[in-house]
């Protein structure tokens, strides 16, 4: 949450909630309500919680999702 503050995301909420919730995250968005989730939710990586995860580790899984490492070296 605090990277999405930092590079300037009005509000982050994650999708792992109800419709209605959404609609009323929504709602108050239009209204200029900042909103931000208190924490983030613990998800399963295979076998792994993702609250297990370093946070050097966290960047290298999200360096591999954007496909940063995977350039041909000459």
């Amino acid at each position: 949450m605090e990277r999405a503050r930092e590079i300037g995301i009005e509000s982050f909420w994650h999708k792992d909630v109800s419709e209605e919730t959404i609609l009323d995250i929504i709602n108050r968005m239009l209204v200029g309500e900042l909103i931000y989730q208190n924490s983030t939710p613990e998800v399963m990586l295979g076998s792994v919680k993702s609250t297990e995860f370093t946070p050097m580790e966290i960047q290298v899984l999200r360096l591999l999702t954007i496909g940063a490492g995977n350039e041909e070296i000459a």
